[in-house]
């Protein structure tokens, strides 16, 4: 990193604050009055790992502070190996001491409330802290009762497994002691969700399992969107990989499912069939954290909205620190690494739109159409 590069940073760090969610859809910076040096992260998933600790080496007289709830952090990527008998959960759990070792403090406690105008945040077991700039990455929670009886079934008897943890575990003890010949049925959400290819590579590692160990079972998708990610390739994969295994099913052809039954073992769809399956995997319907959900920076879909433009600023949602956080255009759902690529590309890096925008020099040069939108955006259009 060149002397420019850091130096315009810390212009940047000390004369903004930051509210925002890296890895749970949200994605605006608002510049804060005064300028300081403490700094609190929330969420230590990729998006506020990677910020905590790009704020620390950019800015290393900065009081850097990540807040997680958890002390150990266990990966969604890779959790399919797990799924499919390829690796074991301790391929996939860190703890938090190398963030430590960097200069971070890691507090293990949960954020209840955020007070921007007083610049604090309530913890759950530690009682308040202040902060001078705030970075909040609140991950996903679930919206229950999408489907009926949702919630019950994931706990019983169709794990989600998209947390991954004891419902992984669950739900890798079931395939194991799944017969020879029988089905294992996949409801991925409607969109948008976290990972999008993330059900679709569930499918393809797990056909494998079952192609390798149990060569008769049949995996069917159940699936509530019209297309999914990476549609083309996927099935061209599975039709060569696994011939009939997998079989997927888009919405209107009854991939919708309105109910599920975990004493029986069934779901039901729009149209009112029934499927029963061996083992199903109910990755219930998601939207962003609950803590940016009460802080008032969610829609009525229960997402951050993101411009895909500019990153600059999200619409019609409360006022924090005393900024109008204002987007439009659609959402964004986001993979581990774009938390990481957007954190780097969009908010760190000098010249990008975040920091010209903060330093009052005008929109980047990148033609007359990303200008005219960025404007738009800019007016709340």
């Amino acid at each position: 990193m060149n002397s420019y590069d850091r130096r315009d940073f810390l212009k940047v760090i000390g004369a903004s604050g930051l509210i925002t969610g890296v890895g749970g859809l949200v994605w605006p910076m608002e510049a804060l009055a005064a300028a300081s040096g403490k700094v609190v992260v929330v969420g230590g998933g990729f998006g506020g790992a990677t910020c905590a600790r790009y704020l620390k080496r950019w800015g290393p007289q900065l009081d850097v502070t990540l807040v997680e709830r958890n002390t150990q952090y266990i990966t969604c990527p890779f959790s399919n190996e797990v799924l499919a008998g390829e690796a074991d959960m301790s391929k996939i759990t860190y703890d938090y001491s190398n963030i430590n070792a960097q200069g971070i403090n890691v507090v293990h406690d949960e954020v209840t409330a955020i007070d921007a105008g007083g610049k604090s945040i309530s913890l759950r077991y530690g009682g308040s802290m202040k902060y001078d700039k705030l970075v909040v990455s609140p991950g996903i929670s679930f919206r229950w009762g999408s489907i009926e009886n949702d919630r019950a079934a994931v706990q019983q008897a169709m794990p989600h497994a998209w947390k991954p943890g004891e419902q992984t575990l669950l739900l890798r003890k079931q395939l194991q002691a799944m017969r020879d010949g029988g089905t294992f049925i996949i409801v991925p959400p409607k969109k948008p969700f976290r990972c999008p290819p993330g059900p679709y590579e569930r499918a393809s590692l797990i056909a494998h399992y079952l192609k390798t160990n149990k060569p008769k079972s049949k995996i069917l998708i159940l699936d509530a969107n019209p297309t999914h990610s990476k549609q083309a390739a996927f099935h061209e994969g599975w039709k060569k990989e696994y011939g009939n295994m997998i079989e997927w099913v888009k919405d209107t052809d009854g991939g919708v499912i309105t109910s599920a039954d975990p004493g029986n073992m069934t779901l039901r769809n729009d149209f009112g069939d029934d499927f029963k399956g061996d083992v199903i995997n109910l990755i219930p319907y998601q939207k962003a954290g609950e803590l940016v959900e009460t802080a008032g920076l969610t829609n009525k879909d229960g997402w951050c909205r993101l411009c895909c433009r500019c990153y600059a600023q999200i619409r019609s949602l409360r006022r924090i620190a005393g900024e109008k956080l204002r987007c439009r255009n659609r959402f964004g759902t986001r993979w581990r690494h774009a938390a990481r690529a957007d954190l780097r590309q969009h908010l760190l890096q000098p010249g990008r739109t975040q920091v010209r925008h903060l330093r009052g020099r005008g929109l980047p040069s990148q033609g007359r159409g990303h200008r005219q939108g960025v404007r738009r955006c800019q007016q709340g259009g």
